[in-house]
């Protein structure tokens, strides 16, 4: 079986380093072990090695914030069109635009409100 270096000088065998190939790729664990035919107990024996479970975790992030960057991307273009909507014809439309709007706004307070509190209580802890 060849092995493949990362670039942390990480050493991983050729299945290895083709599940994380497809799990780059935005693969499931399911369908990256399926791709490779491999169980998906084997990747779960593969995490057990911390140079590997670092690899999975590395491209989760990246593949975390792509998503992140993505969905905000698409949530500016929604917030456009619902606002464009506000100055509908159709009052039906104007109002259920308001209601979305309004809702993401609730939404988005009531996450930073959570945050805030969290934020508060994490120092609390710290300060024991």
């Amino acid at each position: 079986m060849s092995a493949t270096q990362t670039n942390n000088k990480a050493t991983f065998s050729a299945k290895q380093a083709q599940l994380l190939k497809h799990l780059a790729e935005g693969e499931s664990i399911a369908g990256s072990c399926r791709a490779i035919n491999c169980d998906r107990s084997r990747y779960y024996k593969w995490c057990k090695s911390s140079d590997f479970k670092k690899a999975c975790d590395e491209l989760s992030n990246l593949s975390f914030k792509y998503l992140s960057q993505e969905i905000g991307q698409a949530s500016a273009q929604a917030f456009d069109v619902l606002k464009e909507l506000l100055g509908s014809k159709d009052e039906s439309m104007r109002f259920k635009s308001a209601s979305a709007l309004l809702n993401m706004v609730m939404q988005i307070r009531a996450q930073v409100d959570l945050e805030e509190r969290l934020q508060i209580l994490e120092q609390a802890i710290n300060k024991q």
